[in-house]
């Protein structure tokens, strides 16, 4: 299973998924955030990140992501759905 974290900066994503991590057996991390650290262009950030969920071989991925980028909805989700792997987005939210 795909976990698709989504949310604003500083909501707590990192947090809950760092948690989760420590919680859940076989599970992997990763985030948008490091693709566009290592990657040359927000394009290259976006593919990198893909191609990792879709080789990723552990029984579940949590992925951040903010949501707020229309390249998870477009790019991402179309190639995890050929490839079968079930997907679940979870909105992260903080009443202050």
């Amino acid at each position: 299973m795909i976990f698709n974290l989504i949310g604003p900066p500083a909501v707590g994503k990192t947090t809950l998924a760092t948690k989760a991590c420590s919680k859940i057996r076989n599970v992997g991390l990763t985030s948008i955030d490091h693709f566009r650290a290592t990657s040359s262009s927000e394009k290259d950030a976006w593919t990198n990140l893909t191609s990792a969920i879709l080789e990723h071989d552990l029984e579940h991925l949590i992925v951040e992501s903010s949501g707020l980028s229309w390249q998870f909805r477009e790019q991402v989700t179309p190639k995890i759905a050929l490839a079968n792997k079930p997907l679940q987005t979870i909105k992260v939210s903080c009443n202050k």
